[in-house]
């Protein structure tokens, strides 16, 4: 019995310990259905596996306001498209992960979906 108590503590004070070390994160989104992945990661605790908290700061109604946002500091990581480009070429200082998919050949094809990181990036 003591030992069962004993495990069930140390369970407890690991899950507890873990919680503790989450790496707390405000995310921006645009109101879109190619945005659906965020809230169903947090949804599903994807983000908890990795070691993170994250948090939907609002969502946005258009990719210039959620870079507004990240701008004014109320969100840390957006997800946005072509207003990115403006965006840098007034001199906003961003990093960028992009992804590709689809296909030029084959209609709703995504099988060439790829995360593309310069070789110096540490992303691996």
């Amino acid at each position: 019995m003591i030992r069962s108590l004993l495990f069930a503590f140390l369970l407890a004070a690991t899950s507890w310990a873990q919680a503790q070390n989450l790496v707390k994160l405000k995310a921006g989104m645009v109101t879109g259905i190619d945005q659906i992945g965020l809230p169903i990661a947090l949804e599903r605790g994807f983000f908890e596996k990795y070691g993170l908290d994250v948090t939907i700061a609002r969502p946005y109604a258009t990719g210039v306001d959620a870079l507004n946002a990240l701008q004014a500091g109320e969100s840390e990581i957006v997800q946005v498209g072509v207003p990115m480009i403006g965006a840098v070429l007034r001199g906003m200082d961003l990093v960028a992960l992009g992804n590709y998919s689809g296909s030029a050949t084959q209609l709703g094809s995504d099988a060439t979906m790829a995360l593309i990181a310069r070789a110096d990036s540490g992303i691996t």
